[in-house]
């Protein structure tokens, strides 16, 4: 496999040539490099909460986009440039109403393409419900972002909540959870899924195919499109957060046909049956009788494919805990493959994002509270061998302050409602992540933080017998939730 930033026009074969052959050394550890703050709730239009932590890395930066701002770092964690979360997509050519505003942020850097994509939603609750999607004009993100809108639904009957974004070689997937104008029904009504012509969406004139009204009982709620980074042809897997089944848990899938094949929904992929698994309860922290809510079992943050296999994370109850539900799918027959817990009797772990490198080594991070310890920025490393995969102890990234309790509209002392962890583009062997951290007294902040995983870096000039060897030896291969103001 061959992995490019088109923008650059960095190939980084040769690396991934070393990366595939090697085996995990002996006694080797994962390091951290960069490890910076972003932004915290003092930085975002109208201090918002929860922040959905969201970032991504691209060749040369980060993009942190929440709730209330966005923010461009370089890679040695050097503020470049800023903005808050509406005046983002005003600038990208958008009319943003500021009692509306813009809410649920996602963003991606697309090494296939060279491009960034954004997505949000705008006028929640509303029969002027919109999808928001926003193309970068290259790969350095710096240099401008065009957008454009789509109604949630033609009919003006429902409004869109929790968008989610996925990629893959020909189309931008947004699915998102549809809730009734007016209705006081505490889980969505619908589903939905929009799919955008890539090409398009990059030369500024996009085709989108939107299937509404999608009974969630078939696809499962919260219909979380895959970030495919085999960069491979449609049709693009959607998972959703599955319903009681036999006393169980389960996940459900569909498939979209996509845009270069004639846009068509596969809702027949059926049940994917993991453990069983529910909802947790609220995590503790110290100083407080004031627990942060882990949100519910929804696949909130990116799911991931490589290699032919599927990567996901979710916040699961353990014990009286809430803990990390990971695992791995076949992508070509939604089979599980494997499947594992990160948690203990102590800790609550929660909103985990996860990333894969074509070596193998795998990243989950997340946050981590007890009744000792203040919410903090944590990273599970591991390593898939091709048959299992094993995880090292957890690693603390940045340790909370102090403690949080903000609520929103209600009774939730709301946090989240997801993380982000992503693949550098230009050194496959390095990851970087976002977390939410408590910084004060009743605030949030982000960390961002740069995990490399324990090969060696390669020599930047391989010879050509290595490469040969280095290549024969490769591993085969929900509830309700209100609008932000």
């Amino acid at each position: 496999m061959q992995y490019r930033s088109a923008a650059v026009g960095i190939a980084v074969g040769a690396l991934l040539a070393v990366l595939a052959g090697a085996a995990k050394p002996a006694q080797a550890a994962w390091t951290v490099g960069q490890n910076f703050t972003g932004s915290s709730i003092n930085d975002a239009e109208g201090a918002s909460i929860p922040p959905d932590t969201m970032g991504a890395i691209g060749p040369n930066h980060f993009v942190e986009l929440l709730n209330g701002r966005y923010a461009v770092y370089s890679k040695t964690g050097a503020f470049v440039e800023g903005d808050t979360q509406n005046d983002f997509w005003r600038n990208a050519g958008l009319t943003i109403d500021s009692a509306t505003g813009s809410f649920d942020p996602r963003v991606q850097y697309d090494p296939g393409s060279g491009h960034w994509f954004a997505t949000a939603l705008s006028d929640g609750g509303s029969a002027a419900s919109r999808y928001l999607v926003a193309v970068s004009n290259t790969s350095d993100p710096t240099q401008g972002w065009r957008a454009f809108e789509f109604k949630a639904d033609p009919a003006g009957s429902y409004w869109a909540d929790f968008d989610m974004l996925g990629l893959n070689k020909d189309g931008v997937y947004v699915g998102a959870n549809l809730f009734g104008i007016d209705s006081a029904a505490n889980l969505p009504e619908q589903t939905a899924l929009l799919a955008i012509d890539k090409a398009g969406l990059i030369a500024g004139a996009p085709t989108a195919t939107l299937f509404n009204n999608i009974d969630p009982f078939g696809v499962g709620f919260t219909p979380h499109p895959v970030l495919n980074l085999d960069n491979g042809p449609t049709p693009e897997i959607v998972i959703g957060d599955g319903l009681i089944f036999n006393g169980g848990r389960i996940l459900k899938g569909a498939a979209v046909v996509g845009p270069n094949q004639g846009n068509a929904l596969n809702i027949g992929g059926g049940l994917i049956e993991v453990a069983n698994y529910d909802a947790a309860d609220d995590a503790h922290q110290p100083g407080s009788d004031d627990s942060i809510s882990t949100g519910d079992t929804r696949l909130s943050s990116s799911l991931v494919q490589l290699n032919g296999k599927i990567w996901g994370v979710h916040t699961v109850v353990n014990g009286s805990h809430s803990a990390l539900s990971w695992f791995r799918l076949d992508a070509g027959t939604g089979d599980v493959e494997e499947e594992g817990l990160i948690g203990d009797s102590t800790n609550d772990y929660y909103y985990g994002s996860i990333a894969v490198n074509p070596a193998g080594f795998v990243a989950i991070s997340y946050t981590r509270s007890s009744d000792t310890e203040f919410a903090s920025s944590y990273a599970s490393t591991g390593f898939f061998d091709g048959s299992g995969t094993s995880f090292d102890a957890p690693l603390l990234l940045k340790a909370g302050t102090a403690t949080y309790d903000l609520r929103y509209g209600g009774d939730e002392n709301r946090w989240g409602d997801y993380s982000a962890t992503t693949l550098d583009p230009t050194n496959p062997k390095r990851f970087w992540t976002i977390q939410e951290w408590a910084s004060g007294d009743n605030e949030w902040s982000t960390q961002i933080t740069e995990l490399i995983d324990p090969i060696p870096d390669p020599p930047l000039t391989p010879e050509p017998s290595s490469l040969v060897l280095l290549a024969a030896g490769a591993l085969p291969l929900l509830r309700r939730r209100r609008p932000l103001a």
